[in-house]
């Protein structure tokens, strides 16, 4: 019995290894009212996942006491919180994240929101069959336009269909900034073992950085992979990162968020279920309600 009980142990833990659930790593800095919703679309729309981790960053006490709101709420994801000194302690962080069972994993800012339902499984099945690099969740055929070129016409690159519902295109067929950019923490979904050698083995100390340099090391030559509509969209309300002058709305500071956080207010993420955004990043003006 016990020989069969070791046994039985062994194929249920490679059954979890190769089940095809994929990781999500979250990086949030003061902003635990975006990273509530965020954490609220995921268990809303999203199967497939595996380990969820959030590495996050308070600038004071009372985002700290925010982001304890938000551990109450989502008790299934990981928690690492940055220390005094955060561009020493993120890469570690990250790795620590990153030692799971699974073989893939996809990043995400705490701007994000799941605005339809999608089954991570369906996409790791469609990697396995095409070798494609990554899946993206960004992109769809109703991405035409990029936040960060002022709107500028992003040109439906030459695809195909691969599975139901599912395309792939060549990163070095694309016209558009968002289609020719393969490496990005924007929920993308990549087998671990072909990204792992930049995370191992390049200095980053925070995801601005971390992306820029991942960047910059791209395989245009590789192709992705995306559904007909793209699942998520970015909300850029306000600018947190001191190192990168990213566009945003400016509509709401990080400090009128946490205000009405503390109010007991969430954004109402029914307002963007099946939104059709023309950029993976767009204006969108939130509505507040009672949490």
């Amino acid at each position: 019995m016990k020989h069969l009980l070791i046994i039985f142990s062994l194929f249920t833990s490679n059954l979890l290894c190769k089940s095809g659930l994929v990781d999500l790593i979250v990086f949030s800095y003061n902003r635990p009212m975006q990273l509530y919703a965020l954490l609220e679309s995921i268990d809303k729309y999203m199967t497939g996942l595996g380990e969820l981790s959030v590495i996050y960053r308070a600038s004071d006490s009372a985002y700290e006491t925010a982001y304890d709101e938000v551990k109450i709420k989502f008790k299934q994801a990981r928690y690492f919180k940055q220390g005094a000194e955060p561009k020493a302690d993120f890469k570690p962080l990250i790795l620590k994240a990153w030692d799971t069972k699974q073989d893939y994993l996809m990043f995400s800012t705490d701007d994000i929101i799941v605005k339809s339902k999608v089954n991570l499984s369906e996409c790791v099945k469609a990697l396995k069959r095409t070798n494609a690099y990554g899946f993206y969740l960004r992109l769809g055929k109703n991405i035409s336009k990029c936040y960060f070129t002022g709107d500028k016409v992003s040109k439906l690159p030459m695809h195909k269909l691969v599975m139901p519902n599912i395309y792939a295109y060549k990163f070095s067929d694309s016209e558009g900034a968002d289609w020719r950019y393969p490496n990005t923490v924007d929920m993308t979904i990549y087998p671990k073992n072909r990204i792992k050698d930049f995370f191992v083995n390049n200095p980053y100390g925070n995801p601005n950085r971390c992306e820029g340099s991942w960047a910059e090391q791209a395989d245009l030559s590789l192709h992705g992979l995306f559904f007909e509509k793209s699942k998520i969209v970015n909300i850029p309300i306000n600018l947190v990162n001191e190192v990168c002058p990213n566009a945003h709305m400016n509509s709401h500071s990080a400090n009128k968020m946490l205000e009405f956080f503390n109010q007991g207010l969430k954004i109402d993420i029914n307002d963007l279920y099946e939104f059709n955004n023309q950029a993976p990043h767009t204006d969108f003006k939130v509505k507040f309600v009672a949490r």
